[in-house]
């Protein structure tokens, strides 16, 4: 579930003053996971390739290579969605009835919101701000 093109929610990855160490950090996941997604597409070329050719031990071997890729991009994702996350939402940052989505993918801001929702729900809150 790569998002190398997916649309972030916010204009900047922060909605708070932020050292540009943490920005860097969330730049640098995001930045290996658009790589991974590069080597993802390039290995799925080659591998469509190799099986056009007739050589299905190439196209089998590239195609987990690209799946391998894929799989590194999601991680590499889901570590920037999990720490831009915690970054925004941190003690003192928001309220207890609050959830800061800036810098998520909207498929991960979805998922991240149904969460938090199933959680007011489960604890008695009648309201949530995002």
């Amino acid at each position: 579930m790569s998002f190398p093109s997916a649309t972030r929610i916010g204009g900047s990855a922060f909605n708070h003053q932020q050292s540009g160490d943490a920005e860097a950090e969330y730049d640098r996941l995001r930045d290996l996971a658009r790589q991974e997604h590069g080597k993802r597409q390039h290995c799925s070329a080659e591998s469509q390739k190799a099986y056009a050719r007739g050589d299905g031990g190439a196209a089998h071997d590239l195609s987990q290579e690209a799946k391998s890729h894929g799989q590194k991009a999601d991680d590499y994702n889901r570590q920037a969605s999990e720490y831009i996350f915690r970054e925004n939402n941190a003690v003192g940052r928001v309220d207890s009835d609050t959830i800061d989505l800036h810098g998520q993918f909207v498929e991960e801001a979805e998922e991240i919101l149904e969460q938090r929702i199933k959680y007011a729900k489960s604890t008695g809150q009648n309201h949530l701000h995002v």
